[in-house]
């Protein structure tokens, strides 16, 4: 997290400045000095925090520093996040391989079950849709048949 210090001094501010503005204590001055990475909980904050953050360079150390302004204003930050395969292909491999210590975190198990819970909603809604159509078919198909009789 070396790149971090790097994002610190240009908002001209302390790390202990930084650290509080995301609500931890000495937690990213070790990670910057013992260039270890930092919890997902803690990655989410700083990209809420501070809105020109890059989160692709935030958590990989690679690529543009900050956002483009435009981009952040226009509220495209997501896509601006996810416009470049390598990105999310870099992204995935961090994933992959932070996955352990990802599932320790409460805050990243809870956003894992939001989106499960999502899918099985979506997946309940087609199912719904489904009956809804085929209910729709015998009713036309039953009506149909005393028409004809």
């Amino acid at each position: 997290m070396n790149w971090l210090k790097n994002y610190i001094e240009y908002k001209a501010i302390s790390v202990l400045s930084f650290e509080k503005s995301v609500g931890t204590r000495s937690t990213i001055d070790k990670a910057i000095k013992n260039s270890s990475n930092l919890r997902s909980d803690l990655l989410a904050k700083i990209i809420e925090t501070y809105s020109d953050i890059n989160p692709s360079w935030l958590i990989t150390g690679k690529g543009k520093m900050l956002l483009d302004p435009n981009s952040i204003n226009n509220g495209n930050l997501l896509e601006q996040f996810l416009s470049s395969s390598e990105d999310i292909s870099e992204i995935t491999r961090l994933l992959l391989e932070k996955n352990d210590l990802l599932m320790q975190s409460s805050s990243f198990r809870q956003y894992m079950k939001s989106n499960i819970d999502l899918l099985e909603i979506e997946e309940e809604e087609k199912n719904l849709e489904a009956k809804k159509k085929k209910v729709k078919e015998d009713i036309i198909k039953k009506f149909g048949a005393q028409k004809n009789s």
